[in-house]
C-alpha cells in the first residue's frame, strides 16, 4: 500500500514541515496500515484503511476519533486528537495523529531487564481507570453499547461452526451453551472497554511503565471482562493474574461472575481469527485461530 499524493497534500495542509518523502510503514492490522510521518514539529502516525468503510473496517477510525475527543478531558496516555481525511464523496482516506513514543509491550517483556512488576502494576491501574469513566450521553454517542454474548458472540459462533473440526465444533457449542445457562453476559457491568487489547497496542517505557495505549477502534460500552480476557491472550496467565490483581486493587469492576466471563471470552478468541482471518493477507491468521482453538480443546479435555 502506497501513501497517495492526495494524502500527502492533506498532511502538509496540517503540518508544512512534514516530510512526505520519508514516510515508513510501522504496522499493519486487519483494518488499516500505519505509517510514521517525520516532521520537524514532531512526528505523526498516518493510518490508512485497507478496505472501504464496512467489512473488516467498521468505521473504526471514525469511532476512535469521536472517542479521543471525549477522553481528552481525562489526560490518558493516548493520542490527543485524530484528524480524519476524506475525499469529496465522504469516503475515509486516512487518519492522522501524533506519534506516541514507547516500546510495544511484547518487545519490552522479551528483554532480560524487563520490570514485569512495574508493567503489571501500571497496566492494571490504567485499565481500571479506563473502566471507571462515567457512561455519559457523550460517551454513548461516541461508541456503541453491546451485551456481548447475544450481540456479538452468538453471531460469531454461528459464523465459524461450519469451519471447525467435529471435535472443536462440539467443544465450542458446549462452552457456549454452558455460558448461556450461567447467565452469559447479562447483568455484567457496562463500562468503556478498549475492545482490542493486544501487545502491540500497549506502549511501555524502559522502566516498565505503561506510557501509551493506542488503537481504540474496537472500543465499546460493554463487559469489562472482555479487556481482561485480552490481557490473558496477550501476556499469558501468569502475568495476566498479576495484572488482574493490580486491576482489582485499583478499583476495577470485579463482580461475582467476572472470572467466569473472562475465561469464556478468552476461550473464544480464536474464533475471531477463524471467522475473518482468511480474508486478510495470506490467510495465516485463519490457520493460527484453528491451531489456538485446537490447543484449547485439547487442554480442556485433558483437565476434565
Amino acid at each position: 500500500m502506497v501513501v497517495t499524493k492526495l494524502l500527502c497534500d492533506r498532511i502538509l495542509a496540517v503540518d508544512t514541515t512534514a516530510d512526505c518523502n520519508s514516510i515508513e510503514e510501522i504496522g499493519r492490522g486487519w483494518g488499516s496500515v500505519a505509517y510514521r510521518v517525520p516532521s520537524r514539529a514532531g512526528d505523526w502516525v498516518l493510518r490508512v484503511p485497507r478496505f472501504a468503510d464496512g467489512y473488516l473496517m467498521g468505521g473504526d477510525l471514525r469511532r476512535e476519533q469521536a472517542l479521543m475527543q471525549y477522553l481528552r478531558q481525562y489526560r490518558l496516555p493516548i493520542p490527543k486528537e485524530i484528524i480524519l481525511f476524506e475525499n469529496n464523496s465522504g469516503q475515509l482516506l486516512g487518519a492522522l495523529h501524533k506519534y506516541m513514543h514507547g516500546m510495544a509491550a511484547n518487545v519490552y517483556l522479551q528483554q532480560a531487564h524487563a520490570n514485569r512488576t512495574r508493567f503489571c502494576e501500571t497496566m492494571g491501574c490504567l485499565l481500571a481507570r479506563v473502566h471507571s469513566f462515567p457512561v455519559t450521553d457523550e460517551l454513548q454517542a461516541a461508541v456503541p453499547t453491546f451485551d456481548l454474548y447475544p450481540d456479538k458472540y452468538i453471531e460469531l459462533i454461528e459464523r465459524t461452526l461450519d469451519r471447525l473440526s467435529d471435535r472443536s465444533r462440539a467443544w465450542v457449542i458446549k462452552m457456549s451453551r454452558e455460558f448461556a445457562e450461567q447467565g452469559g453476559s447479562s447483568g455484567a457491568p457496562s463500562v468503556l472497554v478498549h475492545g482490542d487489547i493486544a501487545p502491540h497496542h500497549i506502549l511501555v517505557d524502559q522502566g516498565g511503565e505503561v506510557n501509551g495505549i493506542i488503537d481504540f477502534g474496537e472500543s465499546m460500552i460493554a463487559d469489562p471482562a472482555l479487556d481482561l480476557a485480552g490481557i490473558i491472550w496477550s501476556f499469558g496467565r501468569t502475568l495476566g493474574s498479576r495484572i488482574m490483581k493490580s486491576y482489582s486493587e485499583h478499583g476495577g469492576y470485579i463482580d461475582g461472575n467476572f472470572y467466569h466471563r473472562v475465561e469464556f471470552y478468552w476461550q473464544m478468541v480464536p474464533l475471531f481469527f477463524i471467522a475473518d482471518g482468511d480474508q486478510v493477507d495470506d490467510g495465516s491468521d485463519f490457520h493460527l485461530g484453528i491451531r489456538q482453538l485446537a490447543a484449547r480443546v485439547a487442554a480442556y479435555t485433558k483437565s476434565h
